[in-house]
């Protein structure tokens, strides 16, 4: 849905006096919340400099916790996902382990924060490769065309949200409509998470939907025979 296809579902929800960047603004608030659902991810690789230890963040990242992984090929051209080596997250106050390969941030005087790799590459070019989560693009009424970039399954979440916290404020609030959409977001939060989690259950292992289907064709008998 678009901005404008999900600001016109709020009026049909609930009208309100509200403007449409007040909706925008609850809508790009319920978006940050739903991120952790959603795994935004991203690749971006650069190459290293001999003796160099410290690396702007790369494009699209503003804090390394959003690195989910990081490898460094030791390599110029590396073939596959097989030619790196992993590095773990590490604090900027510890001390390196020996034979250890990790990352972590400083932040300088100016408030600048850089990526560092410990051991330190000696050599040039060897391609670092990081995969990072990507904040949701924050929706906006000069964007009228533009979508949330998760499941379009899910985008009527942003509309209950922001209907809940209208009904919610005010000068009257209405709690018993701003409580049934609360209820509404939550169980579309609940089937969120329920098939989030029916993706890593094995097929035939119990609770599965295949295994529930199978079930769900076994007659059992309350004859005794």
């Amino acid at each position: 849905m678009t901005v404008t296809e999900l600001l016109a579902l709020i009026d049909i929800y609930y009208i309100s006096a509200e403007t449409a960047a007040t909706k925008v603004m609850l809508m790009n608030i319920c978006q940050r919340d739903l991120e952790r659902y959603f795994q935004n991810t991203r690749m971006v690789t650069f190459l290293t400099v001999a003796d160099t230890d410290a690396y702007a963040l790369p494009s699209g990242i503003t804090d390394i916790s959003q690195i989910q992984s990081l490898g460094v090929s030791w390599d110029t051209t590396p073939d596959d996902r097989y030619s790196y080596d992993k590095f773990e997250p590490a604090y900027a106050n510890d001390y390196p382990k020996a034979g250890g390969r990790s990352f972590y941030q400083r932040i300088d005087s100016a408030g600048v924060k850089w990526l560092v790799l410990y051991p330190v590459p000696t050599v040039d070019d060897y391609v670092v490769s990081v995969n990072y989560t990507k904040p949701f693009t924050a929706l906006a009424v000069g964007s009228p065309s533009a979508s949330p970039e998760f499941d379009s399954a899910y985008h009527e979440l942003l509309v209950l949200y922001a209907c809940a916290k209208i009904a919610s404020f005010g000068s009257a609030p209405d709690h018993t409509q701003a409580t049934a959409f609360a209820q509404q977001f939550d169980d579309g939060i609940l089937d969120l998470i329920m098939r989030q989690a029916e993706k890593e259950i094995p097929d035939n292992a119990p609770g599965s939907r295949q295994w529930r289907s199978n079930r769900s064709h076994v007659h059992i008998s309350t004859t005794g025979t």
